[in-house]
Order: structure tokens, then sequence, then C-alpha cells
């Protein structure tokens, strides 16, 4: 079962949401018929086949590989982290899901024999896609389904791709609820980290505090090792790197990540400091040329 298969459970997270979004609101658990009448079609905005969905959706998020919320023996539903606040958003919700997703412990995510539910080839992907400057803000290509598909196959081993008809699509689905990827102007989709990014990093700075920027990026890669230097990143590129990929130096971000952390400059919720006589500058990859910053510091909570 593939959570980036169309047709299976774990693939409508729309559904999911709602379903996250209705525990919440209950504050304990539900039973199962008044979690299904409280997301029938005509209550919440879902549709009729979504609806038939919903049974499979609560047993995928069920199973502890990937739990979201808890089935007791009384067939109560209860969610297993609580949001704090109002009403969980979107990003409240993706970041819990990541956390989930990308804490699977899988030796390895290229080798089929450790896939979780399709999760390995979901991370695959992104990770791939993470890594190119093409799909990038100021790149030359817009992510969709026959763009993802020309990458995975001159880049990845045919067990690693996913499938173009009914797969890909859940695969940019997911990068963008995931907060890696942003909708473009004409109906595709741009790499962009910066929810993402932005989330981690109110998990690994303290607001006011100056970091070594190689610390932070470690940080960061620990949580969402999807990108640069994370342990899902690395071996994909390791694996792009025998068909003809090129990494950049170790004391260089993608583009990719570059924009993301240079976004959130601009936006203030990140203050980023130049020592020039660091050893451990990184440099940043953006469109008007290079740029190298050493430290590090979250002025305020994005979010």
């Amino acid at each position: 079962m593939s959570l980036i298969n169309n047709a299976n459970p774990g693939s409508q997270i729309e559904l999911m949401s709602i379903v996250c979004r209705v525990l919440h609101r209950a504050g304990g658990s539900m039973s199962e018929e008044n979690l299904i009448a409280l997301c029938r079609p005509e209550t919440l905005s879902i549709n009729k086949d979504q609806h038939k969905r919903l049974p499979g959706e609560l047993k995928f998020w069920a199973d502890p590989a990937h739990q979201l919320w808890v089935k007791d023996n009384s067939e109560a539903y209860s969610l297993v982290r609580s949001f704090s606040g109002g009403e969980p958003t979107p990003l409240n919700i993706a970041s819990v899901v990541n956390s989930l997703l990308m804490g699977i412990e899988m030796p390895s995510i290229l080798d089929a024999r450790y896939d979780v539910d399709g999760v390995a080839k979901l991370m695959t992907i992104m990770s791939c896609a993470l890594a190119v400057s093409d799909f990038s803000v100021f790149g030359s290509e817009e992510v969709n389904r026959d763009s993802l598909d020309d990458l995975q196959r001159k880049f990845l081993p045919a067990e690693s791709r996913a499938n173009a008809s009914n797969e890909l699509s859940e695969v940019i689905a997911y990068g963008h609820f995931l907060g890696f990827f942003e909708p473009a102007e004409n109906g595709g989709h741009v790499v962009d980290p910066t929810e993402a990014v932005a989330t981690a990093l109110k998990e690994v700075l303290e607001p006011g505090v100056d970091v070594g920027i190689q610390d932070l990026l470690a940080g960061v890669a620990e949580k969402l090792p999807v990108l640069d230097n994370g342990r899902f990143r690395r071996e994909v590129e390791e694996k792009m790197e025998e068909r003809g990929f090129r990494r950049p130096p170790k004391d260089r971000l993608s583009r990719t990540m570059s924009h993301a952390l240079y976004r959130l400059r601009i936006a203030g919720v990140i203050k980023l400091e130049e020592l020039s006589d660091d050893p451990y500058q990184v440099s940043f990859d953006l469109p008007l040329g290079e740029k190298r910053f050493s430290r590090i510091r979250l002025m305020r909570a994005e979010g």
C-alpha cells in the first residue's frame, strides 16, 4: 500500500486534515460512528468519493508506523499529538505529518525492502527535486507530472520512481502540503521549501540567540532529511551523481535552500550575519550572485 497512489488510503490529504480538525474540536476521543457522521459530505466540504474513503484513511493514520490518531478498545479515536491554540491550520497539520513521515526509520530509502507505505519513494523524489536548480523559483521549469517524470527517469533507478499515471500527482500534492513546493502561475509548482524550513527553525532556534549557520543547517537537516545534507538527501544525491548530477561543494547551499533562507531574511523572520574571517561560512546560491554568511538569528517565530 502506498500513500502516493491516489487509489490507496493515505493519499487523501484534505480528508486527513479534516479528521485532524474534527478530533481537535472534540477535545478528546470520538467514536468512529460519530466521526464519520461529522465528516459526511453535506456537513463538510468533501465529496462522496472521499466519504467512501474515510474508513481507509482512519485505519491508515492509526497505524503505529505513521500514527496521527489512536483507536482505543472502545473503537473511539483521539489525536496522538494535540494542537496548541485554536483550530489547527494546514501548516500545523503539515508540521506534525512531516515529523511522522520523516521520522520513520528506514536504513535506505532507495531499497524497496525498507519502504513503509510508499514513504521512501515520496522522500526519494522530493529529495531529487530539491537537489536540482531547474525547479527552483528562478529555475527554467515548473514542477508538473511530466517534468517530474522526466527528472526521476534521468536521475533515479526504476524501482525508486513513482508511476506517472497515478502516483506523481500525489507526490506533488504532498510536496505542496508539507511545505516544499509552491503553486506557480501556470498551474504547476516550483520547489520552494520556505514554509517547511520556517517551521523547522522554530524547533531548532531560540528567538534572539545567534548560532553558527552550519549548526543551524545540521539541526534543520535532522528534522527534515530531504533538505541539504539530510540523511535522505545524501543517499539520493549519491545515486544521482552516478547519472551525471553534480553536488554543490560542502560550503555551498543548494539553490532551493538558499532561496528559502534568504526569503525568510527578507521577511524579517531571521537575521543573517557575515564574518569575513570565519572559516565556517556558507555560500548562498542566489539569482544575483553568491553571498556568504556565518551566523543566523531567529528574530520572530513564523506562523
